[in-house]
């Protein structure tokens, strides 16, 4: 049974798995396209259609910070290690680092539209998501950018990318496109193509250990290749799921399928048993996203609104206790 969610909602998934719902965040009633939640879960940030930004304190339930980052949409945003700052990127080529207060740090102008961000190792990683397709590095105490890999698409492949990621020992990134993805291995300056199907790789996601990748289909077809060999682990089919989530310890998948249903999944990995099933808003669902070092997840709709989530067990046993 899917059960809809209000203020006071519980959800009780299996086997003694609980979902509470800890609070709603309103934005500004734009879609919310970028989502994050800091690594010990205090702060949650999300970026919108239009290019407006809305930090909030997670213990105070109040927003700390809002801003307007450019004129575009901001397509993506990536806490540093940690936890003090946030980068958010526009599609009309702004990158910005800010303090999770919202005081600029940090300002720059690309030559292509961003589509996505990450830090590794303290450095600024960005990826574009059309056209001229290139990982870049960029120096915060300079203007310079470097460039770092560039896929080898074809024609018969688009030139878009569906996905960007970075795994938090800084070795790998993964760079979603149609059919597969690039697993760039950063110590050997090679690159990897892993097959996932015909159609956009809208998800990438790593563990906090960083020992495998998990991928994601604009299908629902999710694949697991370990690090660094890339060895298939596992293979789930979630048909209609479009947004996706890796928690950090790299046990539970979250899978938001994509029109008006909204139904939110929780997926134990590797063995693929559903946790929980709830639906947490009136309209689309349009990002998720997990807390990397606390028991917290986030869902957001194309409304504006965000709702967040604490995953425990009711009998003390299970992934969170």
């Amino acid at each position: 049974m899917i059960l809809g969610c209000n203020e006071t909602t519980t959800i009780r998934g299996k086997a003694g798995f609980v979902v509470c719902h800890e609070g709603t965040f309103e934005s500004y009633r734009y879609p919310i396209l970028a989502l994050g939640i800091s690594r010990g879960g205090s702060v949650v940030a999300a970026g919108t259609v239009g290019g407006i930004v809305k930090i909030w304190d997670v213990e105070s339930k109040r927003p700390s910070a809002t801003f307007l980052v450019g004129n575009g949409n901001v397509t993506d945003l990536a806490y540093s290690s940690d936890d003090k700052s946030i980068a958010f990127v526009t599609n009309q080529n702004d990158l910005q680092v800010r303090s999770i207060l919202g005081d600029e740090l940090w300002r720059r102008k690309g030559s292509n539209p961003f589509g996505y961000v990450t830090f590794q190792n303290g450095d600024l990683l960005t990826m574009t998501d059309v056209a001229d397709l290139a990982i870049e590095q960029w120096d915060m105490k300079a203007s310079n950018s470097l460039e770092l890999f560039r896929p080898k698409t074809t024609e018969y492949q688009p030139h878009r990318c569906g996905t960007f990621a970075t795994s938090p020992d800084g070795c790998f990134s993964a760079i979603g496109l149609y059919g597969g993805a690039f697993i760039v291995d950063h110590s050997h300056l090679e690159a990897n193509w892993i097959s996932l199907d015909g159609t956009l790789t809208m998800y990438a996601g790593f563990p906090n250990d960083s020992s495998f990748v998990v991928v994601a289909s604009a299908v629902g077809k999710v694949r697991c290749f370990s690090l660094p060999e890339l060895e298939p682990k596992w293979l789930l089919k979630l048909p209609g799921c479009r947004e996706f989530a890796l928690n950090g310890e790299g046990t539970i998948l979250m899978a938001a399928a994509g029109g008006q249903s909204g139904v939110v999944r929780l997926i134990a990995i590797p063995g693929g048993d559903e946790l929980a099933r709830w639906k947490p808003h009136h309209t689309r669902i349009t990002a998720v996203a997990f807390a990397p070092s606390a028991p917290l997840c986030a869902t957001a709709s194309d409304d504006g609104e965000i709702k967040l989530w604490r995953l425990g067990s009711a009998k003390g046993t299970g992934p969170y206790k």
